[in-house]
């Protein structure tokens, strides 16, 4: 008995030792936290950089390789959308004109060519040529002797970014840019399975011009078999392919359109536009073509872009990397020397060390981050992030960036979590990076910015984003911040 009673009173001293030892051992901090998120197996082998830093002080509060230079992916549309709203403004929205120089007869029929002028809106669209066509109409246009011409000459020539994937140009997420685009330079292709298993698949394709050819090998599968559809453009020419298998009945994700790019954007907005024309009542007697407008035409109709601030949003929440490389290009045209990417890097370049991005901080060479030859450090996107929540235009930007567990890129991450509704950021992924970057509240009000860059790994980007809402629900949930 007294010696179980001794073994109970040394067991006790010895929990209370350990008790007072955990009492007087600091706490981890904020840094150690991060640190331990980064430790993660799924990033061995890469570099990462954090950088989270109170809104009220300026101070650094986590600090990972914060001055090393990583592929940014997509944030790199958080410089392309602060310069933009800094550089040209709120209130100046794209503008795609219909002119001509031909004469217009008693009888409204113009007997030459009808030029349709780009002015490098990434978002119009077939309403927006319907729209244009029913005022040709109202003009008293009734009939086109000529051709119908798409002048993208707004900006330069140069189609794809330095240090764009060749392999990439098929798709939705990596089409030409030039001054005059439509339907975002895209033709939806479906496919539906044949009657039998081994029938060919059948193709269906929205608003696809008469040049573009499709070329099929996919077959159909047996019922309940896996599908292995792939459809995807020839490079250079406008050849659709589609192979592979889809399965009898296979489920409608399996048969979503996929959007593949147009190989020559101002000649399709010319075709599109003169198809607009005829269905509108006017007779069209010439064809189409990619071309210049003489400089002295006159105005037959206008369309009007979506405002700077919308057209913020429909960059970042969905990631739209067309809208960015003309944002980009349009800030060349009004602030540098001309609409190209390289004069619009040059006008934002200045204009980030302005703020206090040193120059060795960002290496730029296109607007939406899809080159991977872009660079940029945790602590420039930080930088401007704190820059941005304090300017002029900052509700507009701020608004633009997808919330967690609510919309945009990040509809799906962080859901019933205290950063759902109170995270907004920029998310970016191109293989092997991955990054994300915004605002967030800690638990007591705190303001906090941050940016999370992650290069390098070979974990899936559904791995490194894992890490990411973890380190954003560590600033989500913290308190005391604030003394650091």
């Amino acid at each position: 008995m007294f010696i179980r009673k001794l073994r109970r009173l040394a067991f006790a001293a010895v929990v209370a030792a350990l008790a007072a030892h955990a009492a007087s051992a600091p706490a981890a901090t904020l840094q150690d936290r991060v640190a331990r998120l980064l430790a993660s197996p799924n990033l061995a082998g890469g570099i990462q950089g954090v950088v989270v830093r109170s809104l009220r002080t300026g101070s650094d509060l986590v600090s990972v390789n914060a001055d090393l230079r990583f592929m940014p992916a997509s944030n790199m549309k958080l410089v392309t959308s602060g310069a933009y709203l800094s550089l040209v403004g709120l209130q100046t929205p794209f503008r795609t004109r219909v002119v001509t120089t031909a004469g217009l007869d008693e009888r409204g029929v113009l007997r030459g060519d009808m030029a349709l002028v780009g002015g490098g809106d990434p978002l119009l669209d077939t309403a927006a040529l319907k729209g244009l066509a029913e005022a040709v109409k109202r003009a008293g246009v009734s009939a086109v002797t000529g051709r119908i011409i798409g002048d993208a000459s707004v900006f330069e020539e140069q189609r794809y970014g330095d240090g764009w994937s060749w392999d990439d140009m098929p798709y939705y997420y990596s089409v030409p840019v030039t001054g005059l685009n439509v339907n975002e330079n895209v033709v939806r292709v479906a496919a539906l399975p044949g009657r039998r298993t081994g029938d060919r698949v059948q193709v269906t394709r929205a608003l696809a011009p008469p040049w573009q050819k499709v070329r099929v090998s996919a077959l159909t599968g047996a019922k309940g078999s896996a599908s292995s559809l792939n459809i995807w453009r020839e490079l250079v020419h406008d050849v659709v392919r589609v192979d592979g298998a889809l399965a009898l009945e296979a489920p409608e994700a399996d048969r979503k359109p996929e959007p593949i790019s147009v190989e020559d954007p101002p000649r399709y907005a010319a075709w599109l536009f003169r198809k607009c024309l005829v269905e509108a009542g006017v007779e069209v007697s010439g064809g189409w073509v990619a071309g210049r407008a003489p400089d002295n035409g006159r105005p037959l109709a206008e369309h009007t872009g979506a405002a700077a601030a919308d057209l913020m949003k429909s960059l970042n929440k969905p990631s739209d990397n067309l809208v960015a490389e003309c944002l980009l290009r349009q800030i060349g045209r009004m602030k540098g020397k001309a609409g190209s990417a390289v004069a619009g890097r040059t006008a934002v370049a200045e204009w980030l060390k302005s703020i206090g991005v040193a120059d060795r901080d960002v290496a730029m060479f296109d607007g939406s981050g899809l080159s991977r030859q872009d660079l940029v450090t945790p602590r420039a996107i930080v930088t401007l992030l704190g820059h941005m929540r304090a300017a002029p235009a900052a509700s507009a930007f701020v608004d633009s960036l997808p919330i967690a567990g609510v919309d945009g890129s990040l509809r799906n991450r962080m859901k019933g979590t205290p950063a759902q509704a109170n995270c907004h950021a920029k998310t970016g992924y191109v293989m092997h990076a991955s990054s994300l970057s915004g605002y967030v509240n800690a638990a007591d009000g705190e303001p906090l910015v941050f940016s999370i860059l992650m290069n390098h790994h070979n974990a899936r980007n559904a791995q490194a984003m894992a890490v990411q809402d973890e380190i954003v629900l560590e600033l989500a949930r913290a308190t005391g911040l604030g003394g650091l």
